[in-house]
């Protein structure tokens, strides 16, 4: 269906360069493949053999567009019905302009916007008025090496008038006075073809169309460029010329009708008023037609066994930290140095641009504007705590759902989006700006993979991370993490082991004494109905795990430890976690609550008690920055019941906020309910962090849902 639809497309192209008046390239526009045209021939030289795949329907469109527009239009209608062919083409440009008008929408005018708008405008009317006052001559051709550079420059005069958007080529040629000289050429080159009776016309016409051809691929370079430098000023100026193209079309076919009897006069008004309607609807039509043509679901449907092959690959790669090692060659452990690898050689594999930044981070983009849309996701995964059915580094597909360990958070993300750029490279879809798929192996234990790429690279414009929910997430809290540290005065505990990273809920606490009691945990039990038992010296709790953002959604098997020593074997920390532990920080008079970013949440991540030495890892997820003295302060101050307790220093990661009506939100929520059909869901903000805080103008998006 696409082969076919770039034919029509090109044989209205084609057929638009024949009438005078028309342009080829607003029809180019206007019909939706006005960039991907001008992309791919400015790539002719560079790219052949791809430029060649991606223009070959639409060329033989318009080749059939130019000889039917010569023998049918240029031979036959236009000549009988010049008003009627004009209002046709007319309201094909009008139908077709709404998305070219979106495209001016998406940013504030400026002056330089609005005066080449008025510019463009003016000048295609202004065009038509001087063809109207100037006759054309037939001048013919002779062959000779001056007429034979002479016919080479109007080809190339044409192709320029022919890829401006509103400028018509042949009545470029028309007001040159050369219009149906070339007409003519045409006519007598076929005749020496077919007759093989040579004169030099048929050299003259190769002579034009190498004009063309070089004006195309070289202006369409110019052009490119300037579209994606300027993208919003020179959408504005063709938004311009479309729209004076429109009026002019119509002035012209006014001013070449054959007017004669009323009678025969109101037919040609009639006619033309049916033929522009029939142009409005097929505009429309034709405008909407890429949008239909492509279900971006589908296809990711047929790349779905792809995507899973590869996520299952980077699943099988246990990449969780061991130790940095800032100058190692591996910095955060051979595993995550592997996952990145392969990750990258996914991209090299399937044609894309790739680079790997010291086996911190490495990036797959696409595109080569200076201009970078940045998607900032993670291979690193926090370690596999909690009960497994199965190995957390095999993945198993089960009832239809992939279980493994970093599944979600976040190797499916990153593969998500991987195969949403695999399609957009498959398709051809030209871009203005560069995207750049950049993966990181230090996410969950603070991000000093993106610090160090970030040395070395340039920073995205714009940047989404999908390492979150949907639809948009637009600030995250700051990140405060801390130790409390100390030493327990009850001699019958030995040690104590809880936890293993500041950002998980703790799911199993356990405490080791000289000599356990049975009956002690016994009781606990049946009072609070948690979970727990007696393995030899040793008394396990058992919670439930859940991200340091929500603590609520989990059950900190510490808290239940401590409450059991504070019964059982008392000391001043069961004491204090007894008294003043708690999600919201209420208990020690710091709870906040503010407007956007929601409420403060504490988790005790981790409890190690070896060797008489205690250290409790807090962390904190902070609505406002300014909030953090008052938290040292509360914390402070519960402490001072406590002489064997001290508090360590602060690590502080400042909130992320970018305002709900920016443009990146706006747009990334309008790309959600075009998707999804949810109208209800509006952007938030979370307790959790993603790679977007690294930059100003970045959010968290998908890939999970609410």
């Amino acid at each position: 269906m696409k082969r076919i639809n770039d034919i029509i497309k090109g044989f209205l192209i084609g057929i638009a360069n024949i009438i005078p008046g028309v342009s080829g390239g607003t029809i180019a526009v206007v019909t939706g493949i006005y960039d991907q045209l001008i992309y791919n021939i400015s790539q002719f030289f560079s790219h052949p053999i791809k430029a060649i795949k991606s223009l070959i329907f639409i060329a033989t469109g318009i080749v059939l567009g130019v000889a039917s527009g010569y023998f049918l239009i240029g031979k036959l209608l236009l000549p009988l019905l010049p008003m009627e062919m004009c209002f046709l083409f007319s309201g094909l440009i009008i139908g077709g302009i709404k998305p070219i008008f979106d495209e001016t929408k998406k940013e504030k005018p400026t002056v330089i916007s609005s005066l080449l708008f008025l510019f463009a405008f003016l000048s295609l009317i202004a065009l038509a008025i001087v063809k109207i006052r100037v006759h054309s001559s037939n001048n013919a051709f002779n062959f000779d090496f001056v007429t034979v550079l002479l016919v080479f420059m109007l080809g190339a005069i044409a192709a320029i008038a022919m890829i401006v958007p509103g400028v018509s080529g042949s009545i470029i040629l028309l007001a040159m006075g050369y219009y149906q000289s070339i007409i003519d050429l045409i006519s007598n080159a076929m005749k020496e073809f077919f007759t093989f009776n040579f004169h030099g016309q048929f050299i003259l016409l190769l002579a034009f169309a190498l004009g063309v051809i070089l004006a195309l691929v070289f202006v369409s370079k110019i052009i490119n460029y300037l579209i994606k430098k300027y993208h919003h000023v020179m959408y504005s100026m063709i938004f311009g010329l479309v729209s004076s193209s429109a009026i002019a079309t119509i002035i012209l076919g006014i001013y070449e009708c054959n007017w004669q009897t009323p009678l025969i006069n109101f037919l040609h008004i009639f006619g033309s008023i049916v033929l522009f309607i029939i142009g409005l609807f097929l505009g429309v039509l034709m405008s909407k037609m890429d949008k239909k043509e492509i279900d971006f679901m589908a296809l990711a449907g047929d790349y779905s066994a792809d995507a899973l092959k590869d996520l299952q690959t980077l699943l099988r790669h246990p990449s969780v930290l061991d130790e940095f090692r800032k100058d190692s060659d591996a910095p955060f452990g051979i595993n995550n140095k592997e996952c990145l690898e392969a990750f990258l050689s996914m991209g090299a594999r399937d044609g894309f641009t790739t680079k790997n930044v010291d086996n911190y981070a490495g990036h797959i983009s696409l595109g080569d504007s200076e201009e970078i849309i940045g998607i900032l996701g993670h291979l690193d995964v926090v370690p596999a705590v909690g009960k497994w059915s199965n190995d957390p580094f095999t993945p198993t597909i089960s009832d239809g759902k992939l279980y493994a360990r970093g599944a979600l958070d976040d190797k499916g993300g990153v593969i998500a989006a991987y195969y949403a750029m695999r399609i957009i490279k498959d398709l051809n879809i030209p871009l203005n700006k560069q995207i750049r798929l950049i993966a990181g192996c230090d996410e969950e234990t603070g991000s000093r993979c993106l610090q160090h790429y970030f040395k070395y690279e340039p920073l995205p414009t714009m940047a989404f991370s999908p390492d979150a929910e949907f639809p948009v997430i637009y600030g995250e809290k700051g990140i405060l993490s801390f130790d409390i540290n100390g030493t327990i005065e009850n001699e019958e505990v030995i040690s104590i082991k809880a936890g293993i990273r500041y950002n998980i809920v703790i799911d199993e606490a356990v405490l080791t004494v000289k000599k356990t009691n049975s009956e002690y945990l016994k009781a606990f039990v049946s009072k609070y109905g948690c979970s727990a038992e007696v393995k030899d010296n040793s008394y396990y709790f058992y919670g439930k795990a859940a991200h340091a953002m929500q603590p609520d959604e989990g059950l900190n098997a510490a808290y239940l430890m401590f409450n059991f020593m504070n019964e059982y074997y008392p000391c001043q920390i069961a004491e204090y976690i007894s008294r003043y532990f708690d999600t919201t920080g209420e208990k020690q008079n710091i709870a906040i609550d503010d407007l956007d970013m929601h409420k403060l949440t504490i988790n005790l991540g981790i409890v190690d008690y070896q060797g008489k030495r205690l250290r409790l890892g807090y962390n904190l997820r902070v609505p406002v920055d300014e909030h953090v003295e008052c938290i040292r302060a509360g914390f402070n101050n519960a402490l001072k019941e406590f002489d064997k307790l001290s508090l360590g220093e602060f690590s502080y990661s400042p909130r992320h906020f970018v305002s709900s009506d920016s443009p990146l939100v706006v747009n990334l929520m309008e790309a959600y309910r075009s998707i999804s059909g949810d109208t209800v869901s509006k952007p938030f903000t979370i307790g959790g962090g993603t790679y977007a805080r690294i930059l100003d103008n970045a959010v968290a998006f998908g890939p999970n849902f609410l």
